[in-house]
């Protein structure tokens, strides 16, 4: 929060919107940084009579236990050129290679 605030230039200056904006665009990208893609700046109210910003934020607790998200795809390697292929490419990139088998093999039996 300190270096938001020093970021943002709120700290010994007149208080402003655009700065108060400022702070929390930062703050934001602070939490995403971090992993804490749930937490947000949710509002800011400015307080001329005492010069202060409070600012509003949303830190849910979703579980006391991490969540482990799993995603699995079934990968082939590429026997010619090592990369990853999903299943879908694999076979598209056989059938063609079978097309153009066949199509060398019927242009050579017409000659």
């Amino acid at each position: 929060v300190r270096m938001a605030v020093k970021r943002s230039g709120m700290i010994g200056s007149p208080l402003r919107t655009d700065r108060v904006q400022e702070f929390a665009g930062h703050l934001k990208r602070w939490y995403v940084r971090n992993g804490y893609v749930l937490h947000s700046v949710t509002g800011a109210t400015l307080k001329p009579d005492t010069a202060t910003a409070e600012i509003s934020v949303q830190e849910p607790c979703v579980s006391k236990l991490p969540v482990d998200i799993v995603f699995c795809k079934e990968m082939v390697v590429d026997d010619e050129t090592g990369e990853l292929l999903t299943f879908r490419q694999y076979r598209e990139k056989k059938i063609k290679e079978l097309q153009v088998s066949r199509a060398s093999k019927s242009s050579i039996s017409s000659r």
